[in-house]
Protein backbone atom coordinates (compact mmCIF):
# COMPACT_ATOMS: atom_id res chain seq x y z
CA UNK A 1 0.00 0.00 0.00
CA UNK A 2 2.82 2.41 0.85
CA UNK A 3 4.52 1.73 -2.47
CA UNK A 4 1.26 2.52 -4.29
CA UNK A 5 0.77 5.80 -2.43
CA UNK A 6 4.34 6.91 -3.08
CA UNK A 7 4.32 5.98 -6.76
CA UNK A 8 0.65 6.34 -7.66
CA UNK A 9 1.39 8.65 -10.61
CA UNK A 10 3.72 6.17 -12.26
CA UNK A 11 1.41 3.25 -11.50
CA UNK A 12 -1.52 5.11 -13.05
CA UNK A 13 0.53 5.85 -16.15
CA UNK A 14 1.63 2.22 -16.38
CA UNK A 15 -1.98 1.09 -16.07
CA UNK A 16 -2.93 3.58 -18.78
CA UNK A 17 -0.43 2.06 -21.19
CA UNK A 18 -1.69 -1.43 -20.38
CA UNK A 19 -5.27 -0.29 -20.96
CA UNK A 20 -4.26 1.33 -24.24
CA UNK A 21 -2.66 -1.90 -25.33
CA UNK A 22 -5.95 -3.67 -24.74
CA UNK A 23 -8.25 -1.05 -26.23
CA UNK A 24 -10.74 -1.79 -29.00
CA UNK A 25 -8.85 -3.70 -31.65
CA UNK A 26 -8.00 -1.42 -34.56
CA UNK A 27 -4.79 -3.07 -35.80
CA UNK A 28 -4.34 -6.39 -37.57
CA UNK A 29 -1.64 -8.95 -36.94
CA UNK A 30 0.77 -7.09 -39.26
CA UNK A 31 0.38 -3.80 -37.39
CA UNK A 32 -1.84 -2.20 -40.03
CA UNK A 33 -5.07 -0.41 -39.12
CA UNK A 34 -8.18 -2.40 -39.99
CA UNK A 35 -9.89 -0.89 -43.05
CA UNK A 36 -13.24 -0.56 -41.26
CA UNK A 37 -11.56 1.44 -38.46
CA UNK A 38 -9.92 4.07 -40.67
CA UNK A 39 -11.35 7.59 -40.27
CA UNK A 40 -11.53 9.35 -43.64
CA UNK A 41 -12.25 13.02 -44.33
CA UNK A 42 -15.62 11.82 -45.67
CA UNK A 43 -16.42 9.95 -42.46
CA UNK A 44 -19.29 11.64 -40.61
CA UNK A 45 -19.96 12.25 -36.96
CA UNK A 46 -22.99 9.95 -37.10
CA UNK A 47 -20.82 7.19 -38.57
CA UNK A 48 -18.57 7.43 -35.56
CA UNK A 49 -21.43 7.77 -33.09
CA UNK A 50 -22.79 4.44 -34.31
CA UNK A 51 -19.50 2.91 -33.15
CA UNK A 52 -19.46 4.66 -29.77
CA UNK A 53 -20.05 8.05 -28.23
CA UNK A 54 -16.40 8.18 -27.12
CA UNK A 55 -15.17 7.66 -30.68
CA UNK A 56 -17.50 10.36 -32.01
CA UNK A 57 -16.79 13.01 -29.37
CA UNK A 58 -13.10 12.49 -28.71
CA UNK A 59 -11.35 10.41 -31.39
CA UNK A 60 -13.17 11.65 -34.51
CA UNK A 61 -12.35 15.41 -34.17
CA UNK A 62 -8.65 14.74 -33.53
CA UNK A 63 -8.37 12.33 -36.45
CA UNK A 64 -10.03 14.89 -38.73
CA UNK A 65 -7.61 17.60 -37.62
CA UNK A 66 -4.74 15.34 -38.74
CA UNK A 67 -6.56 14.49 -42.00
CA UNK A 68 -7.26 18.13 -42.86
CA UNK A 69 -3.81 19.46 -41.97
CA UNK A 70 -1.75 16.78 -43.69
CA UNK A 71 -2.19 18.03 -47.31
CA UNK A 72 -0.83 21.43 -46.25
CA UNK A 73 1.90 20.63 -43.72
CA UNK A 74 2.60 16.91 -44.05
CA UNK A 75 1.53 14.05 -41.80
CA UNK A 76 4.29 14.43 -39.20
CA UNK A 77 3.65 18.15 -38.73
CA UNK A 78 -0.10 17.44 -38.61
CA UNK A 79 0.49 15.06 -35.69
CA UNK A 80 2.66 17.72 -34.03
CA UNK A 81 -0.02 20.41 -34.39
CA UNK A 82 -2.78 18.09 -33.14
CA UNK A 83 -0.68 17.07 -30.13
CA UNK A 84 0.12 20.67 -29.20
CA UNK A 85 -3.56 21.58 -29.68
CA UNK A 86 -4.64 18.83 -27.28
CA UNK A 87 -2.09 19.97 -24.71
CA UNK A 88 -3.31 23.56 -24.93
CA UNK A 89 -6.90 22.46 -24.34
CA UNK A 90 -5.97 20.42 -21.28
CA UNK A 91 -3.42 22.95 -19.99
CA UNK A 92 -5.59 24.42 -17.18
CA UNK A 93 -5.96 20.97 -15.64
CA UNK A 94 -2.56 19.52 -16.42
CA UNK A 95 -0.76 22.63 -15.18
CA UNK A 96 -2.30 22.18 -11.71
CA UNK A 97 -1.47 18.50 -11.74
CA UNK A 98 2.11 19.20 -12.87
CA UNK A 99 2.54 21.90 -10.23
CA UNK A 100 1.24 19.58 -7.52
CA UNK A 101 3.56 16.77 -8.59
CA UNK A 102 6.58 19.07 -8.70
CA UNK A 103 5.81 20.51 -5.28
CA UNK A 104 5.58 16.96 -3.94
CA UNK A 105 9.08 16.34 -5.27
CA UNK A 106 10.38 19.55 -3.72
CA UNK A 107 9.03 18.82 -0.24
CA UNK A 108 10.19 15.17 -0.29
CA UNK A 109 13.11 15.85 2.13
CA UNK A 110 10.64 17.32 4.63
CA UNK A 111 8.31 14.38 4.07
CA UNK A 112 11.21 12.01 4.72
CA UNK A 113 11.98 13.79 8.00
CA UNK A 114 8.40 13.32 9.16
CA UNK A 115 8.40 9.67 8.11
CA UNK A 116 11.71 9.06 9.91
CA UNK A 117 10.41 10.86 13.00
CA UNK A 118 7.56 8.38 13.37
CA UNK A 119 9.40 5.35 12.02
CA UNK A 120 8.45 2.24 13.98
CA UNK A 121 5.66 4.00 15.87
CA UNK A 122 2.37 2.22 15.16
CA UNK A 123 0.20 3.51 17.98
CA UNK A 124 -2.90 5.52 17.11
CA UNK A 125 -1.59 8.79 18.59
CA UNK A 126 1.65 8.66 16.59
CA UNK A 127 -0.16 7.89 13.35
CA UNK A 128 -2.57 10.76 13.98
CA UNK A 129 0.27 13.19 14.70
CA UNK A 130 2.14 12.05 11.59
CA UNK A 131 -0.98 12.58 9.49
CA UNK A 132 -1.47 16.06 10.98
CA UNK A 133 2.14 17.06 10.26
CA UNK A 134 1.87 15.85 6.66
CA UNK A 135 -1.43 17.72 6.23
CA UNK A 136 0.17 20.87 7.65
CA UNK A 137 3.11 20.46 5.26
CA UNK A 138 0.73 20.18 2.28
CA UNK A 139 -1.14 23.28 3.47
CA UNK A 140 2.10 25.22 3.94
CA UNK A 141 3.12 24.58 0.34
CA UNK A 142 -0.40 24.86 -1.07
CA UNK A 143 -0.56 21.26 -2.27
CA UNK A 144 -3.92 19.70 -3.04
CA UNK A 145 -3.39 15.97 -3.54
CA UNK A 146 -6.91 15.51 -4.88
CA UNK A 147 -6.52 18.12 -7.63
CA UNK A 148 -3.16 16.60 -8.58
CA UNK A 149 -4.78 13.21 -9.15
CA UNK A 150 -7.92 14.73 -10.68
CA UNK A 151 -5.91 16.42 -13.41
CA UNK A 152 -4.38 13.07 -14.34
CA UNK A 153 -7.71 11.23 -14.44
CA UNK A 154 -9.54 13.94 -16.39
CA UNK A 155 -6.88 14.00 -19.12
CA UNK A 156 -6.83 10.20 -19.56
CA UNK A 157 -9.73 10.18 -22.08
CA UNK A 158 -7.91 12.80 -24.16
CA UNK A 159 -4.70 10.77 -24.15
CA UNK A 160 -6.58 7.63 -25.18
CA UNK A 161 -8.41 9.56 -27.90
CA UNK A 162 -5.19 10.99 -29.31
CA UNK A 163 -3.61 7.54 -29.29
CA UNK A 164 -6.52 6.18 -31.33
CA UNK A 165 -6.76 9.21 -33.62
CA UNK A 166 -3.10 8.99 -34.62
CA UNK A 167 -3.58 5.37 -35.62
CA UNK A 168 -6.95 5.64 -37.32
CA UNK A 169 -6.72 8.85 -39.35
CA UNK A 170 -6.57 8.19 -43.09
CA UNK A 171 -3.68 10.62 -43.44
CA UNK A 172 -1.53 8.48 -41.14
CA UNK A 173 -2.54 5.13 -42.66
CA UNK A 174 -1.46 6.37 -46.10
CA UNK A 175 1.13 8.95 -45.09
CA UNK A 176 4.88 8.68 -45.32
CA UNK A 177 7.84 10.65 -43.98
CA UNK A 178 11.11 10.65 -45.92
CA UNK A 179 9.75 7.71 -47.85
CA UNK A 180 8.92 5.49 -44.85
CA UNK A 181 5.49 4.16 -43.87
CA UNK A 182 4.44 5.58 -40.49
CA UNK A 183 2.19 2.57 -39.85
CA UNK A 184 5.22 0.34 -39.65
CA UNK A 185 6.60 -0.17 -36.15
CA UNK A 186 10.25 0.69 -35.39
CA UNK A 187 11.00 -3.00 -34.82
CA UNK A 188 9.52 -3.98 -38.17
CA UNK A 189 11.20 -0.98 -39.80
CA UNK A 190 14.64 -2.29 -38.89
CA UNK A 191 13.99 -5.31 -41.13
CA UNK A 192 13.26 -3.16 -44.17
CA UNK A 193 16.85 -2.07 -44.60
CA UNK A 194 18.33 0.92 -46.41
CA UNK A 195 17.83 4.49 -45.21
CA UNK A 196 14.49 3.46 -43.66
CA UNK A 197 16.39 1.97 -40.74
CA UNK A 198 17.85 5.39 -39.89
CA UNK A 199 14.42 7.08 -39.95
CA UNK A 200 12.69 4.45 -37.81
CA UNK A 201 15.60 4.23 -35.37
CA UNK A 202 15.82 8.02 -35.05
CA UNK A 203 12.14 8.41 -34.17
CA UNK A 204 12.35 5.55 -31.66
CA UNK A 205 15.51 6.81 -29.95
CA UNK A 206 14.25 10.41 -29.77
CA UNK A 207 10.96 9.15 -28.33
CA UNK A 208 12.82 7.16 -25.67
CA UNK A 209 15.14 10.03 -24.74
CA UNK A 210 12.29 12.55 -24.54
CA UNK A 211 10.27 10.17 -22.36
CA UNK A 212 13.21 9.70 -20.00
CA UNK A 213 13.77 13.46 -19.68
CA UNK A 214 10.05 14.12 -19.22
CA UNK A 215 9.76 11.54 -16.44
CA UNK A 216 13.03 12.47 -14.71
CA UNK A 217 12.97 16.27 -15.00
CA UNK A 218 10.84 16.94 -11.87
CA UNK A 219 13.26 14.82 -9.83
CA UNK A 220 16.28 16.62 -11.28
CA UNK A 221 14.74 20.01 -10.48
CA UNK A 222 13.96 18.92 -6.92
CA UNK A 223 17.50 17.59 -6.46
CA UNK A 224 19.08 20.85 -7.60
CA UNK A 225 16.76 23.03 -5.52
CA UNK A 226 17.08 20.92 -2.37
CA UNK A 227 20.87 20.93 -2.60
CA UNK A 228 20.85 24.69 -3.19
CA UNK A 229 18.61 25.27 -0.18
CA UNK A 230 20.75 22.93 1.94
CA UNK A 231 17.67 20.98 2.93
CA UNK A 232 19.78 17.88 2.44
CA UNK A 233 23.52 17.65 1.83
CA UNK A 234 23.04 15.39 -1.14
CA UNK A 235 19.92 14.22 -2.85
CA UNK A 236 21.47 10.77 -3.18
CA UNK A 237 21.72 10.51 0.60
CA UNK A 238 17.98 10.70 1.03
CA UNK A 239 16.33 7.69 2.77
CA UNK A 240 16.80 4.45 0.87
CA UNK A 241 13.07 3.98 0.39
CA UNK A 242 13.31 6.53 -2.45
CA UNK A 243 14.76 3.64 -4.44
CA UNK A 244 11.20 2.43 -5.02
CA UNK A 245 10.54 5.63 -6.93
CA UNK A 246 13.63 5.01 -9.04
CA UNK A 247 12.42 1.48 -9.76
CA UNK A 248 8.99 2.74 -10.83
CA UNK A 249 10.57 5.39 -13.05
CA UNK A 250 12.73 2.90 -14.91
CA UNK A 251 9.94 0.32 -15.03
CA UNK A 252 7.68 2.92 -16.59
CA UNK A 253 10.34 3.85 -19.13
CA UNK A 254 10.99 0.19 -19.96
CA UNK A 255 7.28 -0.37 -20.58
CA UNK A 256 7.10 2.65 -22.89
CA UNK A 257 10.19 1.54 -24.81
CA UNK A 258 8.83 -1.99 -25.19
CA UNK A 259 5.47 -0.80 -26.49
CA UNK A 260 7.12 1.90 -28.59
CA UNK A 261 9.10 -0.74 -30.47
CA UNK A 262 5.91 -2.52 -31.53
CA UNK A 263 3.35 0.23 -32.07
CA UNK A 264 3.18 2.27 -35.33
CA UNK A 265 6.00 4.79 -35.76
CA UNK A 266 3.33 7.50 -35.94
CA UNK A 267 2.77 6.86 -32.24
CA UNK A 268 6.47 7.44 -31.57
CA UNK A 269 6.03 10.84 -33.23
CA UNK A 270 3.07 11.59 -30.96
CA UNK A 271 4.86 10.53 -27.75
CA UNK A 272 7.99 12.44 -28.80
CA UNK A 273 6.04 15.68 -29.26
CA UNK A 274 3.92 15.08 -26.16
CA UNK A 275 7.05 14.54 -24.05
CA UNK A 276 8.63 17.71 -25.45
CA UNK A 277 5.50 19.67 -24.52
CA UNK A 278 5.55 18.16 -21.02
CA UNK A 279 9.20 19.13 -20.59
CA UNK A 280 8.41 22.74 -21.53
CA UNK A 281 5.37 22.72 -19.25
CA UNK A 282 7.42 21.37 -16.35
CA UNK A 283 10.01 24.13 -16.76
CA UNK A 284 7.36 26.86 -17.01
CA UNK A 285 5.49 25.56 -13.97
CA UNK A 286 8.74 25.47 -12.01
CA UNK A 287 9.36 29.13 -12.86
CA UNK A 288 5.97 29.95 -11.33
CA UNK A 289 6.71 27.83 -8.28
CA UNK A 290 10.03 29.62 -7.78
CA UNK A 291 8.29 33.00 -8.02
CA UNK A 292 5.97 31.96 -5.20
CA UNK A 293 8.98 30.94 -3.14
CA UNK A 294 8.02 27.30 -2.68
Amino acid sequence: MKVFKKNKKYILLALLLIVLAGCTRVIDSEGKVLVEKIIYTSTTFSDMFSESWFTAIFIYPLAQIINLLTPSVGVVMAIVVATVFVNLITLPLTAKSTAGSQKMQLIQPEMDKITKKYEGKTDERSRLMQSQEITALYKKHDINVFSTLLGTFVTLPIIIAMWQAVQRSYAVTTGTFMGVDLQVSPMAGLKIGGTAILVYATFYVLMGVSQYISISLPKWIAKKKNEKDHKIKSYDKAPKKSGSTEMMTYSMLALILFMGATWPTAMSVYWLVNSAVNIIKTLLVQVQINKKGV
